[in-house]
């Protein structure tokens, strides 16, 4: 009989209380008469006519809010409030500010019959039509947009966009109380009490406000407005869809659709059909498409600061390239507010382009806003000296485990380093710096063999791991933008791959014909000096009795019992003390 012992392994796996006095501007372009194409042509349907007004934006707008029977001529001035219309509503005769108000009668209809009545709701909902009737406000929105002139706005003129009322306040600083629109504080009507919320010549209110409507359809039945306080300091607010809000349209664009129609691109997907757009100017564009971006170019007359962002309500997300359009120099997706990009960049006097794009895959408007700040002018400095080679031929060398300064001082300036590996093992190179560079690393014959530029401890420090033999090695240091300059340090590491152990000898055979004898009452001692190592052991057993066998020690055993002809008969691995076998 004998016994075999086997080694178990274990796998280990780890606001302002004051009122400012409305200073009015005249319209800035001429003052033609527009209609809704009806019989009373520059008449609305209630025979008010309006009047066109150029904003600062560049975009043309109804010079008064609907229903208003003349231009605003102070923030309280009545005859220029308007009407008050609840989201998405047609002009029914609800909008009127004395109509009569019927509550806790939701609408089955987004167009209801004969209802000139302003539907009030209780506190448990936000919308007056019922629940399942356009719950995503989608065919409202769609009619807030309509531009045939059968929606509430005259022909070739819809309700503005929250992107396009925030392209408003961007150009205005969101002050608006100088803006050529003369947006007066027209208050608004309550959804819940219908009662009209404004200043007149008999309720002088100090805190007059403005709430102006905007297309847009939103979540959990609420909607986007314009928010104007007492000062005329504007921004985007949000409130139900059953308040009666005043509306100023906007005139639609060359290359409208009207809703449902196939849309047509605003600017094209392609870097060679770039919009041009000035440095400092404001742009609406549209995502029509899943996958549609839309590409601008900018000429920059000098050094200087660039900030290049949109405002709406889609996730954009943004990149700015050089001339060539294809090294990209900023990516930004969220740093701009309600999920815009915003990129602000140090750039010099040539071409850039701007591609945006929906950063998942969703469609919608948006305003690119571009800002140009030059650089102070200066008394040109010295150059920069080049502290390192500009190729593997003029690398510096320096040592497997090492730190050196750098810096790239000029635009397009690139350091070299040469690392000479004694032997097989790991090199890690580390790269810290306080503005974007990269790093690569090539063999001896120059040839690529990996790069780094976002990973590390941090969005400025970088880290290559490689396996290397012996030879001779080079480090590239260069900045992402072919304009950028700036320090850094880096650092090498080299740790040399094991050295093969001396191989442990065998203590007793590792099969049956190579068992070492033992007593039938004996200890012996052994080892399991390699992985897979097995020892046999050989037993004669004298007459018919009893036999254990056992192991006493810290390595966890397992035991085998066979007999003469090599048929086990016995098996154990854990019944004797802490992990070790007894039979």
């Amino acid at each position: 009989m004998k016994t075999y012992l086997r080694h178990l392994a274990i796998a280990i796996a780890m606001t302002i209380a004051t009122v400012a006095v409305m200073t009015m501007l005249d319209a800035c372009d001429s003052e033609t008469s527009i209609g809704n194409g009806d019989a009373n042509a520059g008449k609305d349907t209630n025979g008010v006519v309006y009047r066109r007004v150029t904003s600062k934006t560049g975009r043309i707008w109804l010079d008064r809010n609907l229903g208003a029977s003349q231009v605003a001529t102070s923030p309280s001035d009545e005859a220029s409030y308007g009407d008050y219309f609840q989201w998405g509503r047609p002009a029914d005769g609800h909008q009127r500010f004395d109509s009569p108000n019927i509550g806790s009668v939701q609408a089955n209809t987004i167009s209801p019959s004969s209802n000139n009545r302003f539907i009030t709701i209780d506190a448990n909902t936000a919308d007056w039509v019922r629940s399942g009737v356009d719950d995503n406000g989608t065919r409202r929105e769609a009619f807030l947009q309509k531009t045939d002139g059968t929606g509430i706005c005259p022909q070739g003129y819809r309700v503005p966009t929250v992107a396009e009322w925030r392209a408003e306040l961007d150009a205005s600083s969101q002050d608006m109380s100088n803006s050529t629109l003369k947006l007066p504080l027209a208050g608004f009507r309550d959804g819940r009490t219908g009662k009209v919320n404004r200043t007149t010549s008999s309720t002088n209110n100090p805190n007059a406000v403005g709430y102006y409507l905007a297309s847009d359809s939103s979540s959990q039945k609420l909607v986007k407005f314009l928010f104007l306080d007492q000062n005329r300091r504007g921004k985007i607010e949000t409130k139900g869809r059953a308040y009666g809000y005043s509306v100023r349209c906007i005139e639609a664009q060359n290359g409208e659709k009207a809703p449902g129609a196939a849309p047509s691109d605003d600017h094209s997907n392609s870097k060679d059909e770039a919009t041009p757009i000035n440095p400092n100017s404001i742009t609406p564009g549209s995502i029509e498409t899943t996958g549609d971006v839309d590409w601008f170019k900018i000429v920059i007359p000098s050094r200087g600061t660039l900030v290049v962002k949109t405002t709406g309500t889609i996730d954009t997300a943004g990149e700015l390239y050089d001339a060539s359009g294809r090294h990209r120099i900023a990516y930004d997706d969220d740093g701009g507010a309600d999920r815009n990009f915003k990129i602000t960049q140090t750039v010099t006097a040539g071409t850039y382009y701007v591609e945006v794009r929906h950063r998942a895959s969703g469609t919608g408007i948006y305003a690119l806003s571009t800002i140009f700040t030059s650089a102070p002018a200066s008394t040109p400095t010295t150059p920069v000296s080049d502290d390192y080679g500009n190729t593997a031929s003029t690398a510096r060398t320096i040592s497997t485990t090492s730190t050196t300064s750098g810096n790239i001082g000029t635009a397009g300036d690139e350091d070299w380093f040469k690392v000479v590996i004694p032997r097989r093992g790991t090199l890690v190179a580390t790269l810290s710096s306080p503005t974007d560079i990269n790093i690569s690393l090539y063999n001896a014959g120059g040839t690529y063999i990996t790069s780094e530029d976002n990973s590390g401890s941090g969005s400025r420090s970088l880290s290559i791991s490689q396996s290397v033999t012996a030879g001779t090695y080079y480090v590239k240091v260069r900045h992402h933008s072919p304009t950028g300059t700036g320090i850094y340090a880096l650092s090498t590491r080299f740790t040399p791959a094991p050295t093969p152990a001396t191989p442990v000898p065998d203590d007793y055979g590792n099969t049956r014909n190579t068992a070492a004898t033992i007593g039938t009452t004996s200890t012996t001692s052994g080892n399991i000096g390699t992985a897979g190592d097995e020892d046999w052991f050989k037993v004669v057993i004298p007459s018919a009795g009893t036999l254990v066998v056992n192991t006493t020690g810290s390595t966890d055993t397992a035991g085998y019992l066979y007999n003469a002809s090599g048929t086990q008969i016995g098996y154990d691995n854990n019944s004797g003390t802490g992990t070790n076998f007894k039979i």
